[in-house]
């Protein structure tokens, strides 16, 4: 079964760019490295200039753990902290 994600963030507005750099780095180095992620999209609303929202998919759940496990991640998530208001977060799984 693929894995899709859906993060949604509010971002403080004084560190939006540096949110926005260091989250556009994190797709296109985990699309290029973890071989069962299928997709990483940023997506910027039209409407809210503090929002953000990755949609993800991993062809099934040992790819979407191995993602869980970078260390990468780690440092990733210790960076934005201060950076964001609010993180929410869906995993669904999607019968193929």
């Amino acid at each position: 079964m693929k894995i899709m994600v859906i993060v949604e963030f509010t971002i403080k507005p004084e560190h939006r760019a540096k949110f926005l750099n260091l989250i556009h780095g994190h797709a296109k180095r985990t699309l290029s490295r973890e071989k069962g992620c299928l997709q990483f999209d940023v997506l910027l609303p039209k409407d809210s200039a503090n929002k953000a929202f990755l949609v993800e998919a991993y062809a099934d759940n040992e790819a979407f753990d191995t993602h869980m496990n970078e260390p990468s991640l780690v440092y990733l998530k210790e960076t934005y902290k201060e950076w964001i208001d609010k993180r929410d977060i869906t995993i669904s799984s999607e019968m193929v």
